[in-house]
C-alpha cells in the first residue's frame, strides 16, 4: 500500500528554516548590541577615568605655579635684601674714610690754629682756617704731607695786616 502525505510539509519546513533564520539573526543582533554596549561602557569608563586624572593634575598645576610665583617673590626679596646689605657696606666704607681724615687733622693740627671749612670735590678736599703765626700753619702742611691716607698738600697763605 502506497500512503501520499497530502500535508504541505514542505512549506511547513521552509517557515521553520525562515523562522529559524529569523531567530538566528535577532540573537546574533541581540549579542552584537550587548558587545557594543560593554565596549561603550568599558570606554567611558576610561573616559572618566582621564577626566579625572586631568583634573587632578590640572590643581596639581595650579599648586606648583603658586609656589614658582611665591618663589619668585622670594628670589626678588633676597635681591632687594642683597642690595640693601651691599648699600649699607658701601655707606659703611666710605664712613671710615671722613672718619680717619678728621681724625688724622684733629692729631695734626697746631695748638695755634684752627679750621673754618673742609669740602671734598672729586676725591680733593680743601680746607680753610686760620692761624696765629705763619709756623703753625707750615707745622700743619708738614704733618699733614707726612700722613699716609693724604698724597699731597698744596697751601696758599693769606695774610691780614694790622
Amino acid at each position: 500500500m502506497i500512503k501520499i502525505n497530502l500535508l504541505p510539509y514542505r512549506e511547513e519546513r521552509e517557515k521553520l528554516g525562515t523562522l529559524g533564520f529569523l531567530l538566528t539573526a535577532v540573537g546574533i543582533l541581540i549579542l552584537f548590541m550587548f558587545l557594543l554596549s560593554l565596549i561603550w561602557l568599558r570606554q567611558n569608563g576610561q573616559i572618566a577615568s582621564l577626566q579625572d586624572k586631568k583634573a587632578a593634575l590640572q590643581k596639581d598645576i595650579e599648586q606648583l605655579q603658586a609656589i614658582i610665583k611665591e618663589a619668585d617673590e622670594m628670589e626678588n626679596e633676597v635681591k632687594i635684601l642683597e642690595s640693601k646689605v651691599q648699600a649699607i657696606d658701601l655707606l659703611k666704607k666710605n664712613q671710615q674714610g671722613p672718619v680717619l681724615l678728621l681724625d688724622g687733622l684733629s692729631q695734626r693740627i697746631a695748638d695755634d690754629a684752627w679750621l673754618d671749612s673742609l669740602t671734598e670735590q672729586d676725591s680733593q678736599f680743601t680746607i680753610q682756617g686760620s692761624a696765629l703765626t705763619n709756623e703753625g700753619v707750615a707745622t700743619f702742611m708738614k704733618k699733614l704731607a707726612g700722613s699716609e691716607h693724604i698724597k699731597e698738600v698744596e697751601g696758599r697763605s693769606e695774610t691780614c695786616g694790622s
